[in-house]
């Protein structure tokens, strides 16, 4: 999913599932095992514009299907 101008909509959600036990970097890439972000994607959102937000999600998307494991999202949806 390619994130366009017309994708932008207020208050995009935080994509953390509480699923992550320990710590953040869960596989050796650094990345959350339950939202697939990074440690500076996580540290980013509060602050990050709903644009920047869907970016992030887009790249946790394409992380969720490289690494395979959608289990972990299912339960928090």
């Amino acid at each position: 999913m390619k994130v366009t101008n017309k994708d932008i909509a207020p208050g995009v959600a935080n994509p953390c599932v509480n699923v992550c036990s320990g710590p953040l970097t869960d596989t050796k890439e650094g990345v959350c095992t339950g939202c697939y972000r990074t440690i500076a994607e996580c540290e980013e959102w509060p602050r990050a514009s709903d644009w920047r937000r869907l970016q992030i999600l887009d790249k946790c998307d394409e992380r969720r299907h490289l690494f395979g494991n959608t289990e972990q999202l299912n339960k928090g949806e």
